[in-house]
């Protein structure tokens, strides 16, 4: 594993993007987005340039824009995914779901949407995280 990796970081709490992004640092750079919208606008910049990240690792409740309300119940991560699977450019970047969701359901949904990956957040560090990097790339 290279030791300059591309990390894509989905996630919408402050602290969370704060905690991951010096805990990954070790292994590479992280870039961050914190709703559906600005999610879409860095892999659409990704795809324009043809810069391919190495990872993406994605919360399954965002909000969809900046000033939208978060919805507990929504799994706008899931619409992400599925959009970037769709992405010729990005369809084999390994997707890592990390979430507080530990459900079969959500589980079921994100393998089949093609996540390569899935994390509970509330039971890792962000050192385990690294090692789910590694496993996936």
């Amino acid at each position: 594993m290279s030791s300059q990796l591309k990390i894509i970081l989905i996630e919408d709490e402050a602290t969370l993007v704060s905690l991951y992004t010096v805990g990954l640092r070790s292994v590479g750079e992280v870039s961050a987005a914190r709703n559906k919208a600005e999610a879409l606008t860095l892999l659409q910049e990704l795809i324009d340039t043809k810069v391919k990240p190495d990872v993406i690792l994605l919360d399954l409740i965002l909000p969809g824009a900046k000033s939208d309300a978060l919805i507990f119940t929504d799994r706008v991560g899931f619409e992400v995914l599925h959009w970037l699977r769709e992405q010729k450019w990005l369809e084999l970047v390994p997707v890592i779901v990390m979430t507080n969701l530990d459900s079969t359901e959500d589980r079921i949904m994100a393998e089949k949407l093609g996540a390569n990956g899935y994390i509970v957040k509330s039971n890792v560090v962000p050192k385990q995280i690294v090692e789910a990097i590694k496993a996936v790339i």
